[in-house]
């Protein structure tokens, strides 16, 4: 599951617990975190830590021919290790 967040500090919150709680045998849920300006990325870091199938891949810049959103997404589907991807 590939999520992106810039500043979604509280509906990640929300949102990584129920996607956490899944019954399928092998998932990963990767967030990335889109040069957020709250405490997105303090609280990822602390999940992370929480939950082996939770990663972040984190944004600091983006190049200017392409949307923040679509770079987003290309570093989180690069990031996945399996090969079904959801986006939500």
């Amino acid at each position: 599951i590939i999520v992106c967040a810039h500043d979604e500090e509280e509906n990640l919150r929300e949102l990584v617990p129920l996607l956490l709680t899944q019954d399928h045998p092998e998932f990963e849920v990767i967030v990335v975190e889109d040069r957020c300006n709250d405490g997105t990325f303090d609280y990822l870091r602390e999940a992370t830590q929480r939950h082996a199938n939770l990663r972040m891949v984190r944004v600091r810049d983006k190049p200017d021919h392409i949307s923040g959103k679509k770079y987003a997404l290309t570093l989180g589907i690069k990031a996945a290790k399996y090969e079904h991807l959801l986006f939500t």
